[in-house]
């Protein structure tokens, strides 16, 4: 019985360890999905909506919505971008709260290839 359970142990510390992995790699993907927006161009924009569309994030939703509804800002001080709520700002990123002073930001363009 103590055998068994020593494999079990060991099996669920590699799931862990994979599952660690795993979010550690969709992090990167999400955030490497969102650079080209530094760029601020209707080709760039569009080709980030085809790559959250594909990666399937949940965190891409509020972001996608965001762009629809012109809320989504890319931040003149550092270049990241920002949703922009009426109760405060949110980093698209991380999706932790952040600053949105006025003038530090300009929403986003889109097009129809955009899907706005």
């Amino acid at each position: 019985m103590l055998q068994i359970m020593n494999v079990f142990r060991g099996a669920l510390r590699v799931l862990l360890a994979l599952a660690a992995l795993t979010g550690l790699a969709r992090a990167d993907q999400f955030a490497a999905a969102l650079a080209p927006l530094a760029k601020d161009s209707f080709a760039e924009t569009a080709g980030v909506v085809e790559r959250l569309a594909e990666l399937g994030d949940p965190r891409g939703v509020p972001l996608l919505r965001a762009l629809g509804d012109g809320d989504l800002i890319l931040r003149k001080s550092d270049g990241r971008p920002v949703i922009r709520r009426a109760a405060g700002a949110i980093d698209a990123l991380t999706g932790a709260a952040t600053t949105l002073a006025p003038g530090d930001g300009d929403p986003f363009r889109v097009n129809n290839r955009c899907g706005a």
